[in-house]
């Protein structure tokens, strides 16, 4: 029992030295007080409910600004494909660099394969006056039919059924919206209209890397792929219709929204959240429209020509192995 009383005694020593510390420190232990509260601090469901609704806020800002053609493009892997091609092309033309005394004119009618003409460049532009011209919108079916033709005679294993899919999704699109006969805003237009192109334009730099890897393996042994110097025009060719596709997809959606109501917005349905006819609107989402769809043309041109460098390495390597 002593020994118990004792160290009672010393335990309340202790804490008397100690509340007396504090005290000095923190008179009336407001300070101590405040820290051990609970009362002041945000509960787990608020934290969550606060970030919900910057999250809501976040995403409602998001949704009333025009979708970004660069960004739906990265996020489809675009860039990733264009990247990785253009680090095979640079490996290509550091390679035939040393090869290219006494093979001048075979680079030389190579390159004539992988020049962008002026009526290339400016296909966007000339489709963009006459955006109302059916001619203006390929067909799936006439594209079907010339890619299924180009695969023959290129050989090629590499697929170019994601494309047609994706063309074939956006026609399909418009088709349902008209058939439903549902007033369908100009944002939900734009926004697929960017939409599309972006997963198109990504789509053909992923053929065109698989084609430069195929190509490349090609180099490796005189069994794999190769290609003659002569069926670069078919290349070329596709490379077209690719452009025709892509200026198609933006005509498509442009015309859509060119038979939309001309009649001026009210401050009436201006409040009740209808921009359907907005007529100012609808002109800068046009503009915006083939300003950023002119982006895919330039991407998938550029593509197209980084083959340039691992078509000579291929065609360069099979003509020396077989002389």
């Amino acid at each position: 029992m002593k020994v118990v009383s004792g160290s009672l005694d010393v335990l309340e020593t202790v804490g008397k030295k100690t509340f007396d510390v504090i005290n000095e420190a923190d008179p009336d232990l407001k300070g101590t007080r405040r820290l051990l509260s609970n009362q002041n601090r945000p509960t787990l469901s608020e934290i969550i409910r606060e970030a919900q609704h910057e999250k809501e806020m976040k995403s409602t800002s998001e949704k009333n600004e025009p979708v970004s053609f660069f960004h739906l493009f990265e996020k489809h892997q675009g860039l990733a494909h264009f990247e990785a091609l253009e680090l095979l092309s640079n490996q290509s033309a550091t390679m035939i660099q040393s090869m290219s005394y006494g093979n001048e004119k075979l680079f030389d009618e190579i390159s004539t394969y992988f020049q962008i003409n002026d009526d290339d460049e400016l296909t966007l532009n000339s489709l963009k006056i006459n955006d109302n011209n059916e001619d203006d919108i390929p067909t799936l079916d006439i594209l079907s039919q010339k890619f299924t033709a180009y695969q023959t005679q290129l050989r090629s294993t590499v697929s170019v059924d994601k494309l047609l899919e994706v063309y074939e999704s956006a026609n399909q699109f418009i088709k349902e919206w008209e058939w439903m006969d549902t007033e369908i805003d100009q944002k939900t237009l734009f926004d697929e209209a960017i939409n599309s192109s972006a997963i198109l334009c990504a789509a053909i730099i992923e053929y065109y890397h698989k084609t430069a890897q195929l190509f490349l393996m090609g180099c490796k042994s005189l069994t794999s792929f190769s290609i003659d110097i002569e069926l670069l025009a078919i290349y070329q060719k596709q490379q077209q219709d690719f452009s025709s596709m892509l200026a198609g997809v933006t005509n498509l959606f442009a015309k859509h929204m060119k038979q939309i109501s001309n009649l001026p917005i009210t401050s009436n349905n201006h409040n009740d959240g209808n921009e359907r006819c907005d007529i100012k609107l609808k002109q800068k989402l046009l503009n915006q429209m083939f300003i950023q769809s002119s982006s895919s043309q330039t991407y998938a041109s550029d593509a197209y020509v980084l083959l340039k460098p691992i078509v000579s390495q291929s065609i360069l390597y099979h003509t020396s192995t077989t002389r």
